[in-house]
């Protein structure tokens, strides 16, 4: 079966790139994958901003994603994760910029002033080795040596700094140490569990669960990518259990009736 064109003929049935991205094997085997190369950007920097004041450091994620700006990402870290990827500062907001020499080089500039109006501490430019050195310390942030668990929680984009702030005293007040990054463009923050509190899985699953009641009262949800067996026991890693799960139930019985596929991997052990 091919699917992922954009043609009349594909709107009707399943949208089935959809429902396999995500699904875990759940539902069927990819055989064969056709991608589309794009060729490098010209040109490429990093603009880091420290702040001292979570809310200051959100207002400029929103002043960013309201204006024409396009940065390629835009994080939004606390301390600790600042201080994993080697920045120091109590609030950090990474861009990442992408174009054409000339459009890079006004983006900054349009970026840093606008940092600046909001009361940034300092801002610092990345280039070349150190602008890759950044992101890829920033993708390899769950393989640092004291990160026991990863989690992931989405929510409206406008709560971002709200419920960073909210996990962050939550973490304090449980004694447990924790590094937040935040997806700032799409409402995800990424919560990583630093070894402190790895070897005790009860206190952990607690602060879970906390993390995750945070999410649902904003209508979203938390995952558990990665944490020690011993914990994963004593947590439901699919977070709370939602409306959907009966349609993904039939979904699965329709298109895996002999349960052959990843059986049990999927949310609520399908």
């Amino acid at each position: 079966m091919a699917f992922g064109g954009q043609t009349v003929k594909n709107v009707s049935g399943y949208d089935m790139t959809k429902l396999m991205i995500g699904s875990w094997g759940a539902l069927g085997v990819i055989t064969e994958i056709t991608t589309k190369l794009l060729p490098l950007p010209e040109a490429s920097a990093t603009l880091l901003t420290a702040f001292d004041d979570l809310a200051r450091a959100g207002l400029l994620t929103r002043r960013i994603l309201h204006s024409v700006l396009l940065p390629a990402a835009m994080e939004l870290t606390d301390e600790k994760a600042a201080s994993l990827l080697g920045v120091k500062a109590k609030y950090l907001v990474a861009f990442s910029l992408e174009g054409v020499g000339e459009a890079v080089e006004r983006q900054m500039a349009d970026i840093a002033g606008i940092a600046k109006e909001e009361g940034a501490l300092e801002t610092r430019v990345l280039k070349g080795e150190g602008d890759r050195a950044f992101w890829t310390a920033v993708r390899d942030l769950p393989l640092a040596a004291d990160v026991s668990a990863v989690l992931k929680s989405n929510f409206p984009i406008s709560m971002q700094t709200e419920i960073l702030g909210t996990c962050e005293r939550t973490a304090q007040a449980a004694g447990i140490g924790c590094a937040f990054v935040g997806h700032a463009g799409n409402g995800i923050l990424t919560a990583y569990i630093l070894e402190k509190g790895g070897g005790q899985p009860g206190p952990v699953a607690e602060l879970i669960g906390k993390f995750t009641d945070e999410a649902a009262k904003q209508g979203g949800n938390l995952v558990v990518e990665s944490c020690p067996r011993e914990l994963k026991a004593k947590i439901g890693v699919w977070g709370r259990p939602r409306g959907d799960e009966a349609l993904m139930r039939r979904l699965k019985e329709e298109m895996d009736p002999a349960g052959v596929l990843s059986p049990g991997r999927f949310v609520g052990g399908i």
